[in-house]
């Protein structure tokens, strides 16, 4: 007796990664160097990570400046960073570890807060490979869930340039599913800078 099957074409499937401008390479193996510790987050709540230097200074010009330029830290194996938060801090590491932008909270549910500020961290610092990844992680939660969660908007606003893809991305998915139907239409297109 055969069964029957059901078809599954109309449930949400996560696409795979959209080509970037900054295609993900394997690290060269020279990055796998001296290992340095990062302490994170205020006095009273450090979290500290034991990371590769080279590895860190390979994703970020930031740190590699940091790290290997001119300022007091260079040469330096311990990092003291008191104004970034230890949750941001581990989503960029497990990134460089695993390649997995991880921005889920402990529900198991995606965290638009987090990943806003995930991806403002990696705009600081010159961290352009796993910023992509974030924006791409992003998008896929989006197209799988048609979910967005406006308020974030203005954190990201705030702490972006005019022109990031972040913006374009949110502004082009709230057109797309008719959030701002109602909006002003010269508002619409000078959120798009």
């Amino acid at each position: 007796m055969a069964t029957a099957v059901t078809s599954t074409s109309d449930a949400a499937e996560i696409p795979g990664p959209i080509p970037c401008a900054y295609p993900p390479a394997k690290p060269p193996a020279h990055v796998y160097d001296t290992i340095i510790t990062i302490a994170v987050g205020p006095d009273n709540a450090k979290k500290k990570f034991k990371i590769y230097r080279g590895l860190l200074c390979h994703f970020s010009s930031y740190f590699d400046r940091m790290l290997n330029g001119s300022f007091k830290e260079c040469g330096s194996t311990y990092l003291r960073l008191k104004d970034i938060d230890a949750e941001t801090f581990n989503v960029f590491y497990y990134w460089l570890n695993s390649g997995v932008v991880d921005c889920m909270d402990n529900a198991a549910q995606f965290h638009w807060t987090k990943a806003m500020t995930v991806y403002v961290f990696a705009d600081f610092h010159q961290a352009s490979i796993f910023k992509n990844a974030v924006l791409d992680s992003l998008y896929r939660f989006w197209v799988a869930e048609r979910q967005v969660r406006v308020g974030v908007t203005e954190f990201l606003y705030t702490n972006t340039s005019e022109g990031d893809g972040m913006r374009k991305l949110i502004v082009d998915i709230l057109i797309t599913t008719g959030g701002f139907r109602k909006c002003d239409k010269a508002r619409l297109f000078n959120c798009h800078k």
